[in-house]
């Protein structure tokens, strides 16, 4: 803002001006006439110390980091970035770098607050017709608190302008309210069935033998994952005992892990799938399958894609 020019008189300046008026019989004097009978403004726009000081203001709210999340975009800009600066009763920055990057903290956690989907429930519509709410602790979008926090600190810094999306440490298949995507794993352990859909078709599909439901310790675990890794062959082993050995051993062709020491294999001991083998006959909470429809899955499955176990 320019200064004001006031009306308030340099005392000494105009007492000349009038004596020396009186001294030359003059009826008047202006006061005007000489610049120097008003006070000046301390500061005037031409000052190169106030430019400097904006200079270096538009410098650190000049950023522009637009974040993308799907369809949606938040914008940081000076507008708020100004906000964030503090500063004496003269004008003068304080340079307090906690402070700002407890701004920049905050703000990177009501971003995570407002677009994670990890450790939420979702609405889903299963293959059978039923809506079902699962949650997923274990997949969804994420974003790297800490690691965004020194991205957006260097980019204010260097005013940086770009569109890009939060450094994530987990990522989903979609954004919005169905981050699930149309690509998915769906385990019915109700129906003893599954299925896998790649962009909206039916890829593979099984009857299955899940976790012995009466049995806390073996039942299946509902909520949503991710394949951890892919073995063939393997072999499964359960609780190790105190001489050393383990409570089971059992060899596999096929081993799909998903939710720690649970996941997908063959099982060619069971008598049957589907139907109501798991009630009795139920696994210690891995998906058994037959031998030819592992073989199947596991040359498909793909890292990343979402399993939903749900009752």
């Amino acid at each position: 803002m320019p200064e004001t020019e006031g009306n308030e008189l340099n005392t000494k300046e105009a007492y000349q001006m009038i004596c020396r008026a009186i001294d030359n019989d003059a009826a008047e004097v202006n006061l005007e006439s000489d610049p120097k009978a008003y006070k000046k403004a301390d500061v005037t726009k031409e000052s190169s110390e106030l430019q400097n000081m904006v200079n270096t203001y538009k410098n650190l709210t000049k950023a522009n980091i637009t974040y993308t999340f799907g369809d949606e975009t938040v914008t940081l800009d000076g507008n708020t970035i100004k906000n964030w600066l503090q500063f004496d009763e003269k004008g003068q920055l304080l340079q307090n770098d906690e402070a700002f990057r407890q701004h920049v903290v905050d703000y990177v956690a009501q971003l995570a607050a407002d677009h994670d989907t990890v450790g939420t429930e979702r609405q889903f519509q299963t293959t059978s017709g039923r809506t079902v709410y699962v949650y997923g602790s274990a997949y969804g979008w994420k974003i790297d608190q800490d690691k965004e926090v020194a991205q957006l600190m260097q980019e204010i810094q260097s005013g940086t302008q770009t569109t890009r999306e939060p450094v994530y440490s987990m990522r989903a298949n979609a954004h919005g309210i169905n981050d699930l995507g149309n690509t998915y794993i769906e385990v019915d352990l109700t129906e003893q069935y599954m299925w896998y859909y790649q962009n909206g078709n039916i890829i593979f599909q099984s009857e299955i033998v899940s976790g012995l439901p009466s049995d806390p310790d073996r039942k299946t675990p509902p909520g949503i994952f991710t394949l951890n890794s892919k073995s063939s062959p393997s072999v499964l082993r359960g609780e190790m005992t105190a001489n050393g050995t383990y409570s089971y051993e059992q060899p596999v062709t096929y081993w799909m892990p998903f939710n720690g020491g649970i996941g997908f294999h063959d099982a060619d001991w069971q008598p049957y799938f589907g139907g109501d083998r798991y009630l009795t006959g139920g696994s210690h909470g891995c998906i058994n399958l037959p031998p030819e429809n592992a073989g199947q899955l596991y040359s498909l499955i793909q890292y990343d894609v979402p399993i939903i176990c749900f009752y």
